[in-house]
C-alpha cells in the first residue's frame, strides 16, 4: 500500500485543508516532501476532490436512508408479528365475478 504524502507530512496540512487553505497546504507539502509545485497542487487537489466524493456519498447515503427507510406501523386488532389476512377487496370479487360468468357462458355456448 502507498504512503499517503500528505498524511505522513503531519498534521498542519490537514488542518490548512480543514479551513479551506489549499494554497498553505501546498506550501507545506512542498516543504515536507521536496515537490514541485505542480506535482504538490496535484497531490493536494485530488486529496481535497477524493475528500469532496467521500462525503457526497456519505450524505446521499444518510438522506437516502432517512428518506426511505421503511417504518413499521401496526394495524389495530394485531398481536405483536401476526399478519393481516389478504383480502383482495371489492376487485377482485368483480373480476372472479367476471371469469365465473365467462367460463359458463363458454360452457353453455359450446
Amino acid at each position: 500500500m502507498a504512503v499517503d504524502p500528505i498524511t505522513s507530512a503531519g498534521p498542519a496540512i490537514a488542518e490548512a485543508l480543514k479551513k479551506g487553505n489549499k494554497i498553505e497546504a501546498i506550501k507545506l507539502l512542498r516543504e515536507a516532501s521536496g515537490l514541485g509545485l505542480a506535482e504538490a497542487k496535484q497531490l493536494i487537489d485530488r486529496h481535497d476532490a477524493a475528500k469532496l466524493k467521500v462525503e457526497t456519498a456519505a450524505r446521499t447515503v444518510a438522506s437516502h436512508s432517512a428518506s426511505h427507510s421503511p417504518v413499521y406501523k401496526p394495524r389495530p386488532g394485531l398481536s405483536p408479528g401476526q399478519v393481516a389476512p389478504s383480502t383482495g377487496g371489492p376487485l377482485a370479487a368483480v373480476v372472479v365475478a367476471v371469469i365465473v360468468a365467462a367460463l359458463g357462458a363458454f360452457l353453455l355456448l359450446r
